[in-house]
């Protein structure tokens, strides 16, 4: 019997068991599909739940009498948190460090000229985009390093994906 075609009345089973001849509700191969399309959903919302995801964020620094200095953009600091891995490198060395000071509230032009006595060159090395909103902070290096720039990667707390969609 063809696929789609309207069957006339005497055509219909006149039985139970040859009822299922006449009615395919899904084929076979559509199983197939089904399934894996299931079992996808089901991995990614295993993982949702169960795994995580940690971001980084980059910045520039001035290593001054053991203290790194440094100033983050808005959209960084929303990032990070007095928990978060902090690496700091330069040319010669590289090593962890803890925040020892983080500002809630930006620091004008003046504001960051009085922080770096009015140093140009540290002013240069942190303030990248003029247009941005800067918040101070300073990080304590775990091992001494030398005074000068230093590169910041900073790795936010592991967090599961799925605390992205319910907040």
């Amino acid at each position: 019997m063809e696929a789609g075609r309207v069957r006339e009345k005497e055509e219909l089973p006149q039985k139970a068991e040859e009822l299922s001849d006449y009615i395919v509700v899904i084929r076979p191969g559509s199983w197939i599909a089904i399934s894996l399309v299931l079992s996808v959903l089901l991995i990614f919302l295993a993982w949702s739940v169960f795994g995580t995801i940690t971001l980084t964020v980059q910045a520039r620094g001035i290593v001054r009498n053991g203290i790194v200095i440094t100033y983050l953009k808005e959209e960084q600091l929303s990032l990070v948190s007095n928990k978060s891995t902090i690496y700091l490198y330069d040319n010669e060395s590289s090593c962890f460090g803890t925040f020892s000071r983080i500002n809630n509230i930006p620091d004008s032009e003046q504001e960051q000229r009085i922080r770096l006595n009015d140093d140009t060159y540290s002013l240069y090395i942190l303030n990248e985009d003029e247009e941005a909103w800067l918040y101070y902070s300073e990080i304590r290096p775990d091992q001494e390093m030398a005074d000068g720039p230093v590169n910041i990667t900073i790795e936010t707390e592991p967090r599961h994906p799925i605390s992205y969609v319910i907040q």
